[in-house]
């Protein structure tokens, strides 16, 4: 009974360290989101540099979702795997942040003819480069497509959108706020404190409703 006993011990033992050491992605594959279909339909977009990887940030989930609302349904995006995010050379798109790239795409990176690269950035262009291992000349002739804030872009993007405060979740503290102090003082006057504060020329609007 004990021999048995010891002989049960030890392999439940072997199965948990062998558990502990085989990684399950290989055993039972990747996550359906994060893995591309294979399909050539479906037409995969890599995100590479680590601000992607934020999940309060732009692409908060991988495969199709982000695109749920797009009118093109084929995109599939997924992260690099890699510690350094270098480019997948199967990639059919590559999205880059801008502020994040810290290094320069290598010379030796075997680039598909129809491979796709976007220069992804909400910055001014003096804090769109913030390495010093490479010059903004050494991306020339890479990107081909660009999504910034600036109205020549390929895609223009909105810096900020503006809302009603009716309808801004979790913001019910700074409503109620400013409608007290709005009872208290014209607007006006609202604008002369806050101007009054800065030695700067500034506007500040109010919109009421």
């Amino acid at each position: 009974m004990r021999r048995r006993s010891k002989k049960l011990i030890t392999i439940l033992f072997l199965t948990y360290l062998l558990l502990k050491l085989v990684n399950f992605k290989s055993i039972f594959g990747k996550k359906p989101t994060d893995q591309k279909p294979n399909s050539q339909n479906f037409k995969s977009v890599q995100l590479i540099t680590w601000k992607f990887t934020n999940p309060n940030w732009t692409f908060r989930d991988l495969g199709s979702e982000p695109f749920r609302n797009c009118p093109e349904s084929r995109c599939f995006a997924f992260y690099s795997k890699n510690i350094l995010y270098s480019p997948d050379e199967n990639a059919d798109a590559v999205v880059v942040h801008g502020p994040n790239l810290w290094y320069a795409p290598p010379k030796r990176y075997k680039r598909k003819p129809k491979q796709l690269w976007m220069y992804y950035t909400m910055e001014p262009q003096r804090l769109s480069h913030c390495s010093s291992h490479y010059q903004l000349a050494d991306l020339d002739n890479w990107f081909n497509l660009t999504a910034t804030f600036k109205k020549d872009s390929d895609i223009v993007l909105d810096y900020k959108t503006f809302r009603n405060w009716s309808q801004i979740e979790h913001e019910s503290i700074y409503v109620n706020e400013y409608k007290a102090r709005r009872q208290k003082k014209n607007l006006i006057q609202a604008i002369q404190d806050l101007s009054s504060k800065s030695k700067k020329a500034s506007v500040v609007w109010f919109v009421s409703h």
